[in-house]
């Protein structure tokens, strides 16, 4: 009796253990859960005041690298202009209106060296977009000084013009020696030095004039920067 108990719960146990397997295989597998791919991270847009600094641009070299001129430049361009201006102005006057040889002659040397230095200058500059610092033409004073001459004429005419060329030269001298060893911008310091010569056989041309000398053949002095001048106008002068 009790074996047969035994079998029959035993029976059952399987029985429920075969029913148990049944369910199992018959429910769908449930499928893993899966964690969803963050998305790529994105860094914001920079805005302007976030951006960052243009690298700086490399110093500019000579040259191109004065924009501008210093101060001391500046007035020495404005004060040699005036004075080419002013050369020039008054000794077209005495070309015309001078009696003495000598006199129109020396009038006619200043008018070709100081038009062709205030070329040159002019074109130095212009080199480097630096000719807007030339003054657009005479001052006050030239005007009043050509004005003055103009009324004069004869041994007037001739002792005022002569005055003028020896004091305006003596300046002249002193401006560009001065610029030729104290100036800023590299060009116009040698070109000073150039021209130095020119002015300092001005004076001494002037002063030969006003004393009533003779003008040496040997003189022959160069123009305003150029190497040789022609030996005409000095033989010219002597003859006279």
């Amino acid at each position: 009796m009790s074996h047969r108990i035994h079998c029959v719960l035993v029976a059952a146990a399987l029985a429920s253990w075969s029913c148990q397997e049944s369910r199992t295989a018959a429910e769908p597998t449930q499928p893993l859960e899966t964690r969803p791919t963050p998305a790529p991270t994105v860094a914001p847009a920079e805005t302007p005041s976030e951006a960052q600094p243009p690298e700086p641009e490399p110093a500019p070299t000579e040259p191109e690298a004065a924009a501008t001129l210093s101060a001391k430049d500046q007035t020495f361009v404005t004060t040699a202009a005036h004075a080419g201006m002013r050369e020039v102005g008054v000794s077209e006057i005495a070309k015309q209106r001078a009696k003495r040889a000598d006199i129109k002659q020396l009038a006619d040397r200043m008018i070709e060296d100081h038009q062709r230095a205030s070329e040159e200058m002019r074109a130095l500059l212009a080199e480097r977009g630096l000719d807007r610092h030339l003054p657009s033409g005479p001052d006050a004073a030239t005007k009043d000084l050509e004005s003055e001459l103009g009324k004069l004429d004869g041994k007037k005419l001739e002792k005022r013009y002569l005055d003028v060329m020896l004091d305006d030269h003596r300046k002249a001298v002193e401006l560009f020696r001065e610029q030729s060893k104290l100036g800023d911008d590299v060009a116009l310091r040698e070109w000073a030095g150039k021209t130095l010569p020119t002015l300092e056989s001005h004076l001494e041309h002037v002063s030969l004039v006003k004393e009533g000398k003779e003008v040496p053949m040997e003189m022959n002095p160069p123009k305003v920067g150029v190497a040789d001048r022609p030996t005409q106008r000095s033989r010219s002068a002597h003859a006279h």
